[in-house]
């Protein structure tokens, strides 16, 4: 059985799994009840086969995070692989420091992101999107990097990660309201802070704090449902702002396999979508 909104499985999650078993962890991702998947790499597949592969399992490639120099240095084989593959949307993941807001080269970046997401529109109606970490939730002009970059850049699109939204300090269900019609992507991201734990520690990067061994150890990924999200509250409101995609992430599972959590993640959402909605 399906959940009500369509729900992607982010192939991070199982980056080893891919690695050793591309087309049979695909398999495992459609038959636990996934709709679709988001790729992070490839892994030297020709686009021919995934296609196969994914027409025959019934998934759909929602989207694929895609640094940008691969559009700027190698724009026509990206563009064959999406388009082969039947992919719409590609996401910006992550940018070090230097690309980051108060970075050197932020501005330029920028400008980047402007000359792809237009150059991806017109010639392979593909949009671009970026996808959040905590590090944008740092002051810029006097707002956050996160909310200039959208601003000044129409089009880029959010990806919006609420588990790092909800480590800044800021609620995940104001952001998705912020950007309706807009965030086409959301990432469904659970986490705990353990006892042991200095809260404000964790929130390191408000207003530019470095990371400190807090973070790391006071922290926790957790199968989606499972730790200090409102869920019920994120789905609401992508349900309300016409998210397309629910996208289930778990960056590290501590104390089960990718898989299971996988699994775990997909089980949650079949009852709480029901329930967010009914």
């Amino acid at each position: 059985m399906k959940s009500a909104k369509p729900v992607a499985m982010q192939l991070y999650s199982l980056r080893n799994e891919m690695e050793k078993d591309f087309y049979g962890t695909l398999e495992q991702v459609a038959q636990m009840g996934y709709d679709g998947v988001e790729f992070c790499g490839f892994y030297d597949q020709p686009a021919e086969k995934i296609k196969d592969a994914l027409d025959r399992l019934g998934l759909q490639a929602v989207s694929s995070h895609q640094g940008i120099n691969t559009w700027i240095n190698e724009f026509d084989f990206w563009a064959d692989m999406f388009q082969g593959i039947g992919c719409r949307y590609s996401v910006i993941p992550y940018e070090p420091e230097e690309y980051a807001p108060n970075g050197e080269h932020y501005e330029e970046r920028l400008e980047q992101y402007r000359e792809t997401g237009l150059k991806l529109k017109e010639e392979l109606g593909i949009q671009l999107f970026y996808h959040n970490h905590d590090g944008e939730f740092q002051n810029y002009k006097g707002r956050y990097g996160l909310d200039y970059m959208f601003e000044k850049i129409p089009e880029l699109n959010p990806e919006l990660d609420v588990c790092w939204i909800k480590v800044s300090g800021e609620d995940p269900v104001e952001y998705i309201r912020k950007y309706k019609g807009r965030a086409k992507l959301i990432h469904l991201k659970d986490y705990a802070i353990l006892p042991d734990a200095d809260p404000e520690k964790v929130y390191y990067m408000r207003d530019g704090k470095q990371r400190t061994k807090a973070y790391t150890e006071g922290f926790e990924f957790r199968p989606v449902g499972q730790g200090c999200q409102d869920m019920p509250g994120i789905l609401r409101a992508a349900e309300e702002c016409q998210v397309e995609w629910l996208i289930v992430e778990q960056d590290v599972s501590p104390d089960s396999t990718p898989l299971q959590d996988a699994q775990k993640g997909i089980d949650f959402m079949r009852q709480a979508t029901q329930t967010a909605l009914a």
